[in-house]
């Protein structure tokens, strides 16, 4: 669900992961908070230790906004 406030679950299609397993997480300031390789399938993201606020998740080409509220 988005907002989250502990786990975000990403599915991987197999076309999500041309050129690249690794995914980014931003913050709104366009900081890199941290790298997680991803495997085709279901992946999880801990954003548990996150203040509130927007983030981004980026995989390949694509980006995702990402809402955390506690």
């Amino acid at each position: 669900p988005n907002p989250a406030s502990s786990l975000v679950n990403v599915i991987a299609s197999p076309d999500a992961l041309i050129g690249t397993k690794q995914s980014q997480l931003f913050n709104s300031y366009g900081q890199v908070l941290r790298n997680q390789k991803f495997e085709t399938g279901k992946n999880k993201i801990d954003i548990s230790d996150l203040p509130n606020g927007i983030y981004f998740l980026k995989m390949g080409n694509t980006a995702k906004k990402i809402v955390v509220q506690k």
